[in-house]
């Protein structure tokens, strides 16, 4: 039996300004209730918002019981998601458009992610407080 898929191209880089957008469109998704392609072929950049962005449309659509692949990935979103040990999470390999991608796996792993990803989220805000501090203070002694 063949699965069925809706695809969703990503326009644009995965950052913190654009993830409102994909949250709102993967909402619609979910609620489809159906298997998902994610094709990164246009993502150029991806941070730790879009990286949660992908974990918020990997969970809602596997506690339906629906798959969500991503196509097309490479460069730095590649390599963001092999770091962070998601890409064997959920199988990742680079540019490949008949065959999906990535797929998901194991929720250990996909737990271990998720720390990884809140690192990453506690010490990029511990770096915006601490500029946040020193604006502050450059423009109080001005």
């Amino acid at each position: 039996m063949t699965v069925k898929y809706i695809q969703y191209n990503v326009r644009g880089d995965m950052v913190a300004d654009n993830v409102q957008q994909l949250f709102n469109d993967w909402t619609r998704l979910v609620a489809a209730n159906a298997n998902v392609k994610l094709n990164l072929a246009d993502v150029e950049k991806m941070d730790s918002s879009g990286l949660g962005a992908v974990m918020f449309l990997y969970k809602r659509l596997s506690a339906a019981q629906k798959r969500v692949e991503i196509i097309n990935a490479s460069g730095q979103p590649l390599e963001y998601l092999s770091k962070l040990d998601i890409a064997s999470i959920l199988a990742a390999a680079p540019n490949s458009a008949e065959q999906p991608s990535v797929q998901p796996v194991g929720s250990a792993r996909w737990a271990r992610a998720e720390r990884a990803l809140r690192t990453i989220r506690v010490a990029t805000l511990g770096r915006m407080r601490t500029f946040s501090r020193a604006v502050n203070r450059t423009s109080k002694a001005s």
